[in-house]
């Protein structure tokens, strides 16, 4: 589901799907900001989607000596593509980031390398370009979905933490009440004691129990989101919010 939202004279957009990272990008125009989310959605909807978003910062340079200390080291023409790699690393293009690297970048360094160089030399440069971005994106994929397990992680610590005060308070305020109720008591000196006014709330289910809790208990909204949470997942359908 995507959420346009206007922040600072700026629409941000805000894609959340399950089974994908939250997706965060602001535009100046509408027009615009609609048209990345329907594309992301899409994206995601054929499961082609891809987050880079987190690769902004790294240059093609990174990326090509990675790739030559770590995959070229290891192969037989470890001489000549290193030679290659060199190049590339000291030409202005592995200034580039990898989000601001496109074809016409790519053309430019052909068209270059063209005027001295046979065809057949010219694609070396090009697949050694492409090869190291295949990596880098493999490697970023599984930076990423490791990130995204432990920022899972972290979450259902922080709600665990949350729900367990949340849980206390709800027990100290029902606990308060009840004995509150029973301690006030006063027959008069009459025969025949009083109707417990106790008894409605020991007769109340477990949902009653903590709907009733929590419209007394001094929850805060992150608390009060956590127990309905649990208390759907326990309940289901017979669940409403408080």
């Amino acid at each position: 589901m995507a959420y346009i939202r206007v922040k600072r004279g700026k629409f941000k957009v805000e894609i959340n799907k399950k089974g994908y990272p939250r997706v965060f990008k602001s535009f100046l125009k509408i027009k615009d900001a609609k048209k990345f989310a329907k594309e992301v959605e899409s994206q995601m909807e054929r499961q082609v989607f891809e987050d880079y978003s987190g690769a902004r910062g790294i240059t093609l340079k990174e990326i090509l000596i990675k790739y030559r200390d770590k995959k070229t080291v290891n192969k037989k023409g470890i001489r000549e593509e290193t030679s290659t790699i060199n190049f590339l690393i000291k030409h202005k293009i592995s200034l580039n980031s990898l989000m601001r690297l496109k074809s016409h970048h790519i053309h430019k360094l052909m068209n270059e390398l063209g005027a001295t160089r046979k065809p057949s030399t010219v694609k070396k440069y090009v697949v050694i370009i492409s090869h190291a971005w295949r990596v880098a994106r493999k490697e970023f994929r599984e930076f990423l979905k490791e990130q995204e397990y432990i920022r899972k992680q972290d979450e259902r610590k922080f709600k665990d933490i949350v729900l367990a005060g949340a849980l206390g308070k709800i027990d100290d305020a029902m606990s308060g009440i009840m004995s509150t109720v029973r301690g006030g008591f006063d027959d008069g000196g009459s025969t025949s004691k009083p109707k417990d006014p106790a008894t409605k709330i020991k007769k109340l289910n477990l949902a009653d129990y903590f709907q009733y809790g929590m419209k007394i208990a001094d929850l805060t909204e992150s608390e009060r989101e956590v127990v309905n949470d649990l208390l759907k997942k326990s309940f289901g359908k017979n669940y409403s919010d408080n």
